[in-house]
């Protein structure tokens, strides 16, 4: 069964309009919810709940993932490197193993 998606947009811009996602505006969040519910709307069971649950569910679940996402691609800027590379780049680095 397919779902409007269309009628519950102002419900998704909202939600995206609170996520703050760094590197991305709320149009941006609003875009990949909407496109995650055109690939996920034929799992919608009616049996299970309503259109707008199953759509806030679903809008919720992936703002969450982009915060992960984003978290995960910040602490992968932060890699580990060398003293060796650091020198070679002209950083001056002291060590203080000799403090005795």
């Amino acid at each position: 069964m397919t779902i409007d998606i269309l009628a519950y947009q102002d419900d998704i811009r909202a939600k995206a309009k609170m996520a703050h996602i760094p590197g991305m505006e709320w149009e941006d969040v609003f875009q990949e919810v909407m496109l995650h519910l055109l690939l996920v709307q034929s799992k919608y069971d009616a049996k299970r709940s309503g259109p707008r649950t199953f759509i806030c569910r679903v809008a919720t679940n992936k703002i969450r993932d982009l915060i992960r996402r984003s978290r995960a691609q910040k602490r992968s800027l932060h890699e580990e490197v060398s003293l060796d590379t650091l020198i070679e780049a002209g950083f001056e680095i002291q060590l203080f193993l000799e403090r005795q």
